[in-house]
């Protein structure tokens, strides 16, 4: 891979709640957006983990116009509808039916049974890790929890919720 000069890559610590550029984030406006053309300001789809909604919020912080973030990993999760998976850089969290709330996917087990926004649950079947150099984009929000390639993924303080009474996204 031939780097431009203002890439640079940062393998010292892996970072958390980060995923590859193409990973889809559901907008406020319910239109899906690549992850490396996300603004601050920009609205994300959200869960309220008081009133069990989901709403838009802004986004407060992200990666799209800053330095580009190189790594020389990432890891590839798919899950047992083997449309929809994540690729990530770090350490990422999803919302576990078995923990009942968010945990790192690392910590998932293969079968585990992941929640999306749309209230399915799918296991997860296979992880792969990839030594090859990837560029990664992470978001900051209030709620600490967005959509992202349909999943309900969660950053380090994102609350736990009651996924049965959740108002799921139809």
């Amino acid at each position: 891979m031939i780097m431009k000069e203002e890439e640079k890559i940062l393998n010292a610590v892996s970072p958390n709640f980060s995923f590859t550029g193409e990973t889809r984030v559901l907008l406020g406006n319910k239109k899906l957006r690549r992850l490396d053309r996300i603004k601050p300001d920009t609205f994300v789809l959200s869960i309220d983990a008081n009133s069990l909604e989901l709403i838009p919020v802004k986004v407060t912080d992200s990666d799209a116009l800053k330095e580009i973030k190189v790594h020389p990993s990432f890891d590839k999760w798919t899950f047992s509808d083997n449309s929809f998976f994540l690729k990530t850089v770090g350490k990422v969290k999803v919302f576990s039916i078995e923990k009942q709330g968010f945990d790192f996917l690392e910590n998932c087990e293969i079968g585990e049974h992941i929640l999306k926004a749309d209230g399915s649950e799918v296991r997860l079947i296979e992880h792969k890790c990839y030594k090859r150099c990837v560029h990664y984009f992470s978001l900051e929000l209030s709620t600490n929890n967005f959509i992202a390639n349909g999943f309900i993924v969660g950053l380090n303080e994102a609350q736990n919720f009651d996924y049965k009474n959740l108002n799921f996204l139809k």
